[in-house]
């Protein structure tokens, strides 16, 4: 028979514990690191590949990406878009591609590598972007200079346009029908005048010298004082006209002589006309006298002068007149003579054999 073991006494650590228990948890120390280890180790590799996963992704979203982009800026080569639009696609293809940070070495080279990719298709992109800037400013300059092309020549039609109109088609040519002629009292006929100025007919009315016109019917007309043209749109002349108005009768070897306030020769007849003053002289007559009287005459009012019958003047200007009543009247010189004509008419209304109005401020009568 076998004698039984008895168990031995496990040992006491200086801490108390048993030696058993030390060497389980001995033991169970390196299984424990051992499954520490192990756990990590399982869960960055599956982290890795997600992470290597989602940066692919990221890469071929981002050439697909690029590949639309430069289908899109091709197509608008072809089809010229708005600077705009060509502005607003370009900052997308220069947005630089970020790399995971905190993954392993595979995912990291593999996103270095997307980027380097990337920043080579990105560098195309911005190549055709400028062409395309610089393609756009220079139609855009092209059509600027065409419009103002286009303009100056509108502008250039337009006035050749205007000017045909106004100086040389027959909307403003002047027609001898519609002349008219103002101020002459009957003495002057717009058939006469059209004599003179008839070669203007069928001209432009913006090319007639109305100035020359009427110094040309002034010097046509002796009894013609003044002459002032204007035009009557569209086709027409107004011709108005101061006549000269005859003051006195100047008997001379060829006949009488109607003459005016300025001693112009109106006319010459073979007899003495009615209504007018006769110039008179005991001898020789000079320019002097047949001027002061003419002017003192000229002064008169039209119901005064047709009351003189006779005039005359000593050499040096000193006028008197006789009256239709027997009156005489003595004017003096021509000084102040509208003065003088308003005195005497004013004189007339009192009876008198005499009326000096040589001192016009003191006139004077005699029964």
């Amino acid at each position: 028979m076998r004698r039984p073991q008895t168990p031995r006494p496990l040992p006491i650590n200086k801490d108390g514990s048993n030696g058993a228990a030390r060497g389980a948890a001995k033991s169970a120390q390196p299984r424990q690191s051992a499954d520490a280890n192990t756990g990590p180790a399982k869960t960055g590799s599956a982290a890795g590949s997600r992470q290597r996963e989602s940066a692919q992704q990221r890469v071929s979203s981002r050439q697909s990406e690029t590949r639309q982009r430069d289908e899109r800026q091709n197509a608008a080569r072809s089809r010229p878009a708005s600077g705009r639009r060509s502005s607003r696609s370009e900052p997308a293809s220069k947005a630089p591609s970020k790399a995971v940070t905190r993954t392993s070495s595979g995912v990291v080279a593999s996103a270095k590598v997307a980027e380097a990719s990337l920043a080579s298709t990105d560098y195309h992109v911005v190549s055709h972007g400028l062409q395309q800037r610089y393609e756009e400013q220079r139609v855009a300059n092209r059509k600027r200079s065409f419009n103002k092309l286009k303009r100056l020549v509108y502008v250039v039609v337009v006035l050749a346009l205007v000017a045909w109109v106004a100086l040389a088609s027959p909307l403003f040519a002047l027609r001898m029908s519609e002349i008219r002629v103002s101020g002459s009292g009957g003495q002057l006929s717009p058939a006469s005048v059209t004599k003179v100025i008839g070669d203007q007919e069928g001209r432009s009315l913006l090319l007639i010298d109305v100035a020359k016109q009427a110094k040309r019917v002034d010097k046509a007309f002796v009894r013609v004082r003044s002459v002032t043209i204007e035009r009557e749109w569209p086709r027409g002349l107004n011709v108005m006209v101061t006549m000269r108005v005859p003051v006195a009768v100047l008997k001379t070897a060829k006949g009488y002589q109607i003459l005016d306030g300025d001693a112009v020769v109106l006319e010459t007849r073979s007899s003495q006309p009615a209504g007018l003053a006769v110039i008179e002289s005991s001898g020789k007559i000079n320019s002097v006298q047949v001027q002061s009287i003419t002017t003192a005459m000229g002064a008169l009012d039209e119901s005064v002068r047709s009351q003189v019958v006779s005039a005359s003047a000593t050499e040096s200007g000193y006028v008197s007149f006789k009256l239709s009543s027997g009156a005489s009247v003595i004017w003096g010189d021509n000084d102040r003579p509208a003065l003088k004509a308003r005195v005497l008419k004013t004189l007339l209304s009192i009876q008198a054999s005499v009326y000096d109005v040589s001192y016009p401020l003191n006139p004077t009568t005699k029964k």
